[in-house]
């Protein structure tokens, strides 16, 4: 401050300026049975007090929060954070509280190659409101059946793959048109509420595929196991590093598991690549001749 006779006066304050405070939460999860046993903990949050509220009503204080939910209905979960200022930052998340149910649905059974096993992803989603305490599996194979149960939580309206223990080699396909697997839930006394989509099936004959030579290396004969998912024509085309083929031939052949067994005649030792043509469809294999 300047005054009329040139003297300056000067005033100087110190300010601290507080954090602003952050509001975030993480739940166990947001659906479930009644009574539900809800559980949330503040995440990255920076404030000196802390407030849980549902559907307004102050249920909670610190920064986690458990709670028991006796009646069924749609809540809203509130997290109110206060600084050393006063400042106030909120959080919101929506709750559901269903009547128990368990329903337990299989979409799809996936076929996966694993070096020289063939295994199986089954995808499972839960409908209920209850989390199973296990799933039992049977895996029906054709001519026998296995077993498996699933541990692993599934919470309800979530969907997830899970790997299969079984794996079957190629002598256990042969012959084999399809897999099937039936689920059954475990969860107390409940029983599932819907159990037509506890089944799914996958038909080995639907795709092209062609399994692992036998023998390979070859020293004279060898056999192409493979599956075609309609009758048609195959033709196979052996062919040198190069490029270059060295033999060719054509079979019309019926839907299913099919093998051929060749004879290296008169081709050198050294590396080959099969090359199968089926319906507009390539795969290629590699064999070795000693």
């Amino acid at each position: 401050l300047e005054t009329q006779n040139g003297c300056l006066q000067t005033v100087s304050k110190m300010l601290e300026v507080s954090a602003a405070p952050l509001a975030a939460m993480n739940l166990s999860q947001n659906i479930g049975a009644a009574p539900f046993a809800l559980e949330a903990n503040t995440i990255g949050v920076e404030g000196e007090s802390y407030q849980w509220s549902l559907d307004g009503n102050v249920v909670g204080e610190g920064l986690n929060l458990a709670l028991l939910v006796e009646e069924a209905g749609t809540y809203l979960l509130g997290l109110s954070v206060t600084n050393s200022a006063g400042c106030i930052a909120t959080a919101f998340e929506q709750i559901r509280v269903r009547k128990p149910t368990l329903d337990i649905a299989l979409s799809n059974l996936r076929i996966v190659k694993e070096d020289e096993f063939t295994g199986f992803v089954l995808t499972m989603a839960n409908r209920g409101s209850l989390t199973p305490s296990r799933i039992d599996l049977s895996i029906n194979l054709g001519n026998f059946a296995l077993s498996e149960s699933i541990e692993t939580p599934l919470l309800p309206e979530t969907n997830r793959n899970f790997p299969l223990s079984v794996r079957l080699t190629e002598s256990q396909l042969r012959g084999l048109s399809s897999v099937c697997i039936e689920a059954t839930p475990r969860y107390g006394e409940y029983s599932d509420t819907n159990a037509t989509n506890n089944r799914v099936c996958t038909n080995l004959e639907d795709a092209f595929r062609i399994m692992e030579i036998y023998p390979n290396p070859v020293k004279q004969a060898f056999t192409i196991p493979f599956i075609i998912p309609e009758t048609g024509q195959l033709r196979i085309s052996i062919e040198m590093s190069d490029g270059k083929q060295a033999a060719g031939y054509t079979y019309n052949l019926e839907a299913g598991y099919n093998e051929i067994t060749l004879d290296r005649g008169t081709l050198k030792a050294g590396m080959y690549f099969i090359s199968f043509n089926y319906l507009g469809m390539k795969k290629v294999k590699k064999i070795v001749l000693q």
